[in-house]
Formats: structure tokens, C-alpha cells, sequence
């Protein structure tokens, strides 16, 4: 079973397409890339035949990335000047724990290895689960993503939007919001940060011609489905 999770135009005019994949009995799930040339025809130079499927080797996945345990949900893709292919979105630790994580390729398909760590970038330092929805890329191949992270356990306080930006390299951009590399936000209409309840969750980002970022999102009870 697959869910169709994003599209994207690479240099070329070469359509990448990526989805998650559901192996048959099974909660894995695996993320799948296709490339198409602008005449909607598979092109077979790109990753395997076409394809290429993250996720367990020992599962059939053709990439296995240090790091992704097969229940990942990078489902949000985004293209790089020099035709890299970027995937963000969210990676299932287990025992309910999740994390922001972001996966680069090369543009022929083939795993990015001096991206992150060795191909993959996770978000770490909190005990509380974090979510990412969105990511966009601005005019000095920064990654930003937003999304979510999760109150305290035990806190009074509802969820806050976050948003990360990484350098081109795949590591958190320290120089960012005060040298911490992430930015956070809880607050009401009225204008009172870190108020119970009203748990925002950034689902839409983007960047303008100066590298100033927008975003949008939702504020209470909401899905990464809440565009």
C-alpha cells in the first residue's frame, strides 16, 4: 500500500516523486523515490531502474540509512540548486518517541553520505517528541523545516511550533535565532506566550528572496494534515 507524499521538479524538467510505502501485513513503512522525465516516462538512470526505496535493507529497501528504523515519514521533498533531493519530515524511535529528520540524495538518486550523518541529519537534545511537516530551502541552500514538539511530560503546557534550520551541510545552523538553531512559539491571541491549550503546530514554511522565513500552521487541536 502506498500514500502519495510529494512532487517536486528537479533541473531538466525531471519530475521526482516520493511516497510511503506499507510492506503487505505489516506496519513498516519504507519512503519510495521515481524520477520522470518531463514526457511522464520513468527515467532509468535514476537510483534503481527508476526507483529508489529508503528504509531496513534487510527489509528490501535499497538505501539503508544509519539511523531510520523503517516507520519513518520523511514525506516532504524539496530540490537544491545543484539538483539535490531533500526529504524531511518525521522518524519513529519507538516507545512513542519521535524525532525531526532530514535525508539527502545526490541527484542521481544515490544516498548523500557527507549530508548529516552519513546521509541522514536528526533532530536531538530534547526529551520530548518533535514532529516536522514542512521544509523549504533559501537562496544559501540552508534547510528549514517546521513542525512541532511535544509539552513536557507532566507540564500544563500545550505543544509548540518549531522550526530548525540546518546548514547546507546537513548539520543544525547554530547562527540561527540567537545561536540556538531552532525556534519555538506557544501563544494565545491575546498575545501571551507559553499559555496552556493552545498547542500551535507549524504545518507551511517557505522563504523569501532575503532568506526571511514564513509560517503558517494552526493553533489548538490540529493535524500535520492542517494546511
Amino acid at each position: 500500500v502506498s500514500t502519495s507524499c510529494s512532487f517536486t521538479i528537479q533541473q531538466g524538467a525531471k519530475i521526482i516523486f516520493s511516497a510511503r510505502l506499507q510492506s503487505h501485513g505489516s506496519n513498516q513503512l519504507d519512503m519510495v523515490l521515481a524520477r520522470f522525465d518531463s514526457n511522464g516516462l520513468l527515467d532509468t538512470t535514476f537510483g534503481f531502474n527508476g526507483r529508489v526505496r529508503i528504509g531496513p535493507r534487510a527489509m528490501g529497501a535499497d538505501i539503508d540509512v544509519t539511523g531510520i528504523n523503517g516507520y519513518e515519514g520523511l514525506c516532504s521533498g524539496a530540490i537544491q540548486t545543484d539538483g539535490k533531493i531533500v526529504l524531511g519530515g518525521t522518524i519513529y524511535r519507538g516507545f512513542g518517541s519521535l524525532r525531526i529528520g532530514v535525508l539527502r540524495l545526490n541527484q542521481n538518486g544515490q544516498l548523500d553520505n557527507g549530508f548529516g550523518s552519513n546521509g541522514l541529519y536528526e533532530l536531538s537534545g530534547f526529551s520530548e517528541s518533535n514532529y516536522g511537516n514542512q521544509i523549504a530551502i533559501d537562496s544559501q541552500q540552508r534547510i528549514v523545516i517546521a513542525g512541532k514538539i511535544d509539552a513536557p511530560f507532566g507540564s500544563n503546557f500545550g505543544s509548540r511550533g518549531l522550526a530548525i534550520r540546518l546548514a547546507s551541510n546537513g548539520q543544525l545552523d547554530s547562527t540561527f535565532n540567537d545561536n540556538n538553531g531552532f525556534f519555538s512559539w506557544n501563544v494565545t491571541a491575546s498575545g501571551q506566550v507559553d499559555a496552556p491549550f493552545s498547542a500551535p503546530y507549524f504545518t507551511a514554511i517557505t522563504t523569501q528572496s532575503d532568506n526571511k522565513i514564513l509560517l503558517g500552521g494552526c493553533s489548538g487541536y490540529c493535524s500535520s494534515d492542517s494546511e
